[in-house]
């Protein structure tokens, strides 16, 4: 005879699976919902309903809170739709869980990166990318961790990430940051830090232009102006479209050797081997124009191979002093002054300067400018 204790335990077990079974089935169909729920989200930030998307990634993260992308998600929405403190508060709570796998925290701190970058606080955006590079390095951490350190001016910092990234063409990229440091150590009175991150700048690329004005700058101060006339003149080999503020220190070097009239004979051997060096055309038509000859200075832009629109307005200039047509020579005039004196233009964000730079300070864009 089975005794009435065990039918009570058969009931109880049978209501504990009941139950099991009951609480079993809500948390799937929850699940599911919360599944739903991210699906709607993601679709919705991908059409930029936004607010949907944050209404139905809320959903999400509550109806599964295993559900970590969700949270991420949400965060990063919100952090885009500009509530960057409670895109930081969601993160940040994200780093307090012990189930983070590496590359789920990797994640997390990715998002805290942008949402620091967002704040204005890029220094706080470079620790975090340094947590994430450290757990999973890859190229876009890397890549803005490199923007980060060039905007805060950490020219040391971003050369050695960018050793790290191993990233195509870096020696020439490195090369501008140390010419960067050069810069600032020159206008901080710095002379030997200058030497010596210039140097570095030409070890990393020998055609480095910033960091050849510069090593001209330092012998020019020494006294040592043939050196400095060098520097300079292997500038201009490379950079013709930056030329023309260089050949005025050029110009300055010879003269302070006693030597200017050598001048001429320097721009002639230059065009001699790089026809195609049309500033320094130029400028040797307007040293024969100083010296009275002015059938030589149209010469010298007539025979240019190619004939470009600054040529043509020097030839016009020539040729009506020539012809004695006095008003229109001095119609041209401005216009040749503000040739000798061109205003360069971003490609990027068209920003606009008469100075000789390889960032933009406005966009970050490098070596963006023409004449």
């Amino acid at each position: 005879m089975i005794s009435g204790s065990f039918w009570l335990a058969i009931i109880i077990f049978a209501i504990i699976v009941i139950i099991a079974l009951f609480t079993y089935y809500r948390l799937k169909v929850r699940r599911r919902a919360g599944e739903d729920a991210f699906t709607k989200g993601l679709l919705a930030s991908i059409e930029g309903d936004f607010d949907e998307a944050i209404r139905n990634l809320k959903h999400a993260a509550m109806a599964n809170t295993q559900n970590v992308m969700a949270y991420i998600l949400l965060g990063d929405i919100l952090r885009y739709t500009g509530q960057v403190a409670k895109a930081m508060q969601i993160h940040l709570s994200l780093l307090g869980r012990t189930d983070l796998g590496r590359n789920t925290k990797a994640r997390v701190y990715k998002s805290l990166a942008l949402d620091s970058q967002k704040k204005g606080d890029l220094r706080k955006a470079a620790e975090y990318l340094l947590n994430a590079i450290e757990i999973k390095p890859e190229k876009w951490s890397y890549d803005m961790l490199i923007d980060i350190y060039e905007k805060l001016g950490e020219w040391e910092k971003a050369a050695e990430i960018l050793r790290k990234a191993g990233a195509k063409d870096k020696e020439r990229m490195i090369s501008f940051y140390y010419a960067e440091l050069a810069g600032s150590y020159l206008e901080n009175g710095n002379i030997e830090k200058t030497k010596e991150y210039a140097k570095l700048a030409l070890n990393f690329w020998d055609k480095c232009p910033p960091a050849l004005v510069i090593m001209g700058e330092l012998h020019f101060q020494d006294g040592d102006y043939k050196s400095a006339i060098d520097y300079w003149t292997e500038f201009i080999k490379n950079n013709p479209g930056k030329a023309l503020p260089v050949t005025e220190r050029v110009e300055t070097a010879f003269y302070e050797m006693g030597e200017f009239d050598r001048v001429r004979g320097h721009y002639q051997k230059l065009i001699d081997k790089n026809p195609e060096l049309e500033p320094i055309r130029i400028k040797l038509a307007l040293i024969d124009e100083k010296r009275g000859d002015v059938d030589e200075a149209f010469k010298v832009v007539s025979s240019a191979p190619k004939q470009s629109e600054n040529i043509a307005i020097f030839k016009a200039y020539f040729s009506a002093i020539n012809k004695g047509c006095a008003e229109i020579a001095n119609e041209l005039l401005p216009i040749i002054k503000s040739r000798l004196n061109p205003t360069y233009q971003c490609q990027n964000c068209g920003f606009k300067t008469q100075k000789l730079l390889w960032r933009c300070p406005k966009c970050g864009a490098w070596e963006s400018f023409l004449p």
